[in-house]
């Protein structure tokens, strides 16, 4: 399992192992619950993507395997990067406040979301850490915020 802000800059090495581009975000598709693409971020401009199986991560790298194409030519569903999904705010079915969205957590080798870490800001990290909500227990994705189920309304007070 990785973040995504593990993923984020990390350098994109070619077949070579030559540094061609860095990572610039990640884009995922919510009704599939993975991440299709990597956005590059390449020293001259931008707009290419690596779909996701032709990378391979690693703690330093991201491993490319064929050649980028256009990010237009990526997604036949809509996608959302990574980056605007942090910060979503995270309610309970009810409407209970639970903070925002601080990362999302990724199956390295497939893509596939596993879940979402879950902030109340910097003191409730350090008193309790951030909550790790399962995508199985994500609702959806609605009117700019996530929905977990209201079992989770007290999970801060049980340390979970």
């Amino acid at each position: 399992m990785c973040k995504g802000r593990d993923i984020v800059q990390l350098p994109v090495c070619n077949a070579t192992q030559q540094t061609i581009a860095h990572v610039q975000d990640l884009l995922v598709d919510l009704a599939e619950a993975r991440v299709t693409a990597v956005v590059l971020q390449p020293a001259q401009g931008g707009g290419d993507c690596l779909r996701w199986p032709q990378v391979q991560i690693d703690r330093d790298a991201v491993h490319m395997q064929g050649d980028p194409c256009p990010q237009t030519t990526v997604h036949v569903r809509p996608t959302v990067p990574v980056k605007e999904l942090t910060g979503t705010p995270v309610v309970t079915a009810t409407g209970h406040a639970m903070g925002k969205v601080g990362d999302v957590l990724i199956d390295p080798a497939t893509g596939q979301l596993l879940g979402v870490e879950v902030t109340d800001g910097w003191t409730q990290d350090m008193l309790t850490g951030r909550l790790h909500v399962p995508w199985s227990d994500v609702r959806g994705w609605q009117s700019g915020r996530m929905e977990i189920p209201d079992r989770w309304q007290d999970a801060w007070q049980l340390g979970s």
